[in-house]
């Protein structure tokens, strides 16, 4: 995204989301509320979601406070996942693995996917930032 800062002037910033997070956000509707009003949660329930990416961009305003968010583009990056354990190393084999996990954010992107409405000078400073070829992209 980028963000105005009142004393450097435009910035890319990015929020990192783990991957805890639902991709998809339910949303309760209006006959929700109403069903679990009169007590009948459940029935009849209409079921609506929101893109996780959609919720983060329409409060971008509480995370940056003080700064004015000029525009936001959702990306992901795919990391290589490659693990490389040895055996004889490893006493413990589940400590290991989360050794391993711990290390993912710093291991090489793979792939960077962006929405179609990502500018070119954007796609290029992550496209540079992430060491990533053209054809990753």
């Amino acid at each position: 995204m980028v963000v105005k800062d009142p004393e450097h002037g435009d910035c890319f910033a990015r929020v990192k989301v783990p991957n805890v997070f639902p991709r998809l956000v339910p949303i309760p509707t209006d006959k929700d509320v109403a069903l679990q009003q009169l007590g009948l949660g459940g029935v009849g329930k209409v079921q609506q979601f929101v893109w996780l990416e959609e919720v983060i961009a329409q409060n971008l305003d509480d995370l940056f406070p003080g700064m004015e968010v000029v525009a936001s583009y959702p990306f992901r990056v795919t990391r290589d996942a490659d693990v490389a354990i040895e055996e004889d190393e490893a006493s413990d084999l589940i400590e290991a693995m989360e050794e391993q996990l711990d290390q993912r954010d710093f291991t090489s992107a793979v792939r960077l996917e962006l929405d179609v409405t990502t500018p070119e000078h954007i796609r290029e400073l992550l496209t540079r930032n992430l060491q990533l070829p053209p054809y990753l992209v």
